[in-house]
């Protein structure tokens, strides 16, 4: 189990920032530079205090390590500090009882949002009712998927959209019993 003592967020150089030897999670790279270009810097990376590297923010760490090399300003609540150091928010004080049970965290925390799923009715309402703020904002879905979805919320499309027309579940022999990889997420199946 974590423990946290003092559990804080702090400032620290983004070159200092040490990564955990090993993060199986791609990013969508476009999509989160986009999203930082937004909405600024939003969400702070966690340390383990027991090794003193990353378990959480290794896409944001890559996004903003990118931007510092192309010359682009630090975005929104990244300070500079009297030395040209970006500064970046960074969650301490959490130590995890092992280093087995920092990766486990690490494996958790990347795959417990993706299992979760959506509302989809709600989601099309939330995105049909932010209009134009949401259209130039890159959000992780294709104008198809934005489109059904609105179609959704709008009750253009029945409930039975939910599951895209004609889709089923695959197996091996559906594939060729080859394997896979999704051009867009990167999933191998």
């Amino acid at each position: 189990m974590a423990k946290t003592k003092d559990m804080r967020i702090e400032s620290l150089p983004l070159e200092e920032v040490a990564r955990w030897p090993r993060n199986p999670k791609l990013h969508a790279e476009a999509d989160l530079d986009a999203s930082i270009d937004r909405f600024g810097f939003t969400s702070p990376i966690l340390m383990d205090e027991g090794t003193g590297k990353l378990v959480a923010g290794h896409g944001r760490l890559d996004a903003l390590l990118r931007r510092k090399a192309a010359g682009q300003p630090p975005p929104a609540r990244v300070s500079v500090d009297e030395d040209g150091r970006w500064l970046i928010p960074v969650i301490r004080g959490v130590s995890f009882a092992d280093e087995a049970e920092a990766e486990a965290y690490l494996i958790a925390d990347n795959r417990l949002t993706e299992i979760g799923g959506w509302d989809e009715r709600m989601l099309g309402e939330m995105i049909k009712g932010a209009g134009d703020a949401l259209a130039k904002a890159t959000i992780g879905w294709t104008q198809p998927e934005v489109d059904r979805l609105v179609g959704l919320a709008s009750g253009a499309l029945p409930e039975s959209s939910l599951q895209a027309e004609g889709a089923r579940e695959l197996g091996m022999d559906d594939l060729g019993g080859q394997e896979h990889k999704c051009p867009r997420c990167g999933f191998v199946f």
